[in-house]
């Protein structure tokens, strides 16, 4: 469904967590750059803020028109196991 303008006026940031390990396997996780590109396009002023298990890919950033400002390593593999 199409946002009001009224509901994405005021929106400067936008926070998600993405699926992560098996949870990447949904078929729904398939369905995550459409719902990344409509939203962008929705809120072109917007900053988004993407917690995920692997970057987006290249595809994905193109399709969204979205761009990495900065990547931090985060979970598992961002730490040294002891």
């Amino acid at each position: 469904p199409d946002l009001p303008s009224a509901a994405t006026d005021d929106v400067t940031m936008v926070v998600a967590s993405l699926p992560w390990g098996r949870n990447q396997r949904l078929l729904h996780a398939d369905h995550l750059p459409d719902m990344l590109a409509a939203l962008a396009a929705k809120l072109p002023n917007s900053t988004f803020s993407l917690l995920a298990a692997t970057a987006l890919s290249p595809q994905t950033l193109a399709r969204t028109r979205l761009s990495v400002l900065e990547a931090i390593p985060i979970g598992s593999t961002a730490r040294p196991r002891c």
